[in-house]
């Protein structure tokens, strides 16, 4: 902005001395050529100084004007531009606000299922979803986090949905160490399995298997086979697009999802 600013002050400079060469000067060493100094008229004299003076005045206050117009371009333009990034920044904390309630209202469903089935089994869960939720709250103000600190807390989420689950989920990480100082949204992967849970059948006959690996395009890639549930309502997808939204803030890379007759796969950007 501030480079086109500045070429378009020039340029209107450029143009404003062109105007007075053209308009002031070059009428008046055309007179002067055609007859002596001397010999002209006063009368013509005068009635030329004044047309001379009244065109210099007319370009000066025009110059003028216009580099006020362009000063007042360049402010509204400031504003403007301030203005959008404060809006992109109040929708992002509410896209990042999304995602705290969602986290904590999921885990305590599973958490009611186990109280009055296995009271040590619950609280190894609350443990378990204390270091979790830490973790969430830890990382509430921060728009990203390396890999390898979201795969810690992947880690910890992981226990905490096999000890409901057991043999009916298997998750398997496959990330290479050059590709854990690489960033993204905190709590993407954790939506991500989530909603491969949410949206399939588990059982230790069919196991639901979530495959997370890094690709060499710059992608880190979400799979799980598919088994749908038999669901009564049409999912909302507040999950998904609340990744894609985040996204959208940090790079021109698409997230896409892709699904398949036997396979989902979600494709996140590692970014740098």
């Amino acid at each position: 902005m501030y480079l086109k600013y500045i070429v378009g002050l020039l340029v209107f400079q450029l143009f404003s001395l062109l105007l007075v060469f053209l308009i002031g000067i070059v009428p008046f060493v055309f007179i002067l050529q055609m007859e002596p100094i001397g010999k002209i008229d006063f009368e013509v004299e005068l009635r030329l100084n004044a047309v001379i003076n009244l065109l210099f005045s007319g370009v000066y206050f025009s110059a003028l004007t216009g580099l006020n117009a362009l000063k007042s371009y360049h402010k509204a333009a400031v504003n403007a531009e301030v203005l959008q990034k404060e809006i992109a920044q109040a929708q992002y904390e509410g896209l990042k606000n999304q995602v705290n309630p969602h986290f904590l209202f999921n885990s305590l469903n599973v958490l009611s299922s186990l109280v009055h089935v296995d009271a040590d089994l619950s609280e190894k869960f609350i443990d378990r979803l204390a270091k979790a939720y830490r973790y969430v709250l830890e990382q509430r103000d921060q728009e990203l986090v390396p890999l390898k600190t979201e795969i810690d807390f992947i880690n910890a989420f992981i226990f905490l949905l096999k000890i409901r689950f057991e043999d009916k989920l298997q998750v398997n990480v496959s990330i290479p160490a050059e590709k854990l100082n690489l960033y993204i949204p905190p709590l993407t992967l954790q939506l991500l399995i989530e909603n491969a849970v949410k949206h399939n059948e588990l059982s230790k006959s069919s196991p639901l298997v979530v495959d997370i690996r890094a690709e060499d395009d710059g992608y880190l890639v979400v799979q799980n086979n598919v088994q749908l549930r038999k669901q009564e309502f049409a999912s909302t997808g507040v999950g998904l697009k609340n990744i894609t939204n985040r996204y959208s803030y940090f790079t021109p890379k698409k997230v896409t999802f892709q699904l398949s007759d036997s396979l989902y796969q979600a494709r996140v950007p590692l970014l740098t």
